[in-house]
């Protein structure tokens, strides 16, 4: 990857093994790719409304698939998604999602302290307090959006976040 652009927030720290394409979207915005990771207990088609949206607006979307095995394999998986990508990345990892991109990137230093971070605050949360998320996201310097909804804020609102998604592709240089 020649650029990448990180999307980790609280619950959204925010995909089919192979990549997918919508054929009849329109040409991909600023030569900007979206690749989605799913959290634990879930799978890619989660991210179907969110997709959807982007595509819709003419962005390139990947949807990461991990069988959830373990870390090894979920990372693996992931790779398979990010290696082949060329220009910039915006990375999306829900929940879990979030650990797993870490780890595929290799980081040494946490993202948030020199790229751009996103984070969408589920207000209804049960699953990570939203005091909690919103900490995090202040300590990463988070530009945060507040989403009355649950842990599963990309399946009951998923033009609200890729709205958020949106935005972080915009700023993309």
């Amino acid at each position: 990857m020649t650029t990448t652009q990180w999307f980790l927030g609280a619950v959204m720290a925010l995909m089919i093994t192979a990549s997918t394409n919508a054929q009849s979207a329109p040409s991909p915005i600023a030569d900007v790719t979206i690749v989605l990771v799913h959290g634990a207990l879930i799978d890619g088609s989660s991210w179907r409304g969110v997709y959807d949206v982007l595509t819709k607006d003419g962005y390139r979307v990947n949807i990461v698939q991990p069988p959830l095995t373990g870390l090894g394999e979920d990372v693996a998986a992931t790779k398979r998604v990010l290696d082949p990508q060329d220009g910039p990345v915006i990375l999306v990892g829900h929940s879990y999602g979030g650990s797993i991109i870490t780890v595929s990137t290799k980081l040494t230093v946490a993202a948030w302290r020199d790229k751009p971070s996103y984070a969408i605050i589920a207000t209804e949360d049960r699953e990570l307090d939203p005091a909690i998320a919103r900490r995090m996201a202040n300590r990463a310097g988070s530009k945060v959006t507040v989403l009355k909804g649950s842990h599963l804020i990309h399946i009951s609102h998923p033009r609200a976040v890729a709205r958020v998604i949106e935005t972080a592709a915009r700023a993309v240089k």
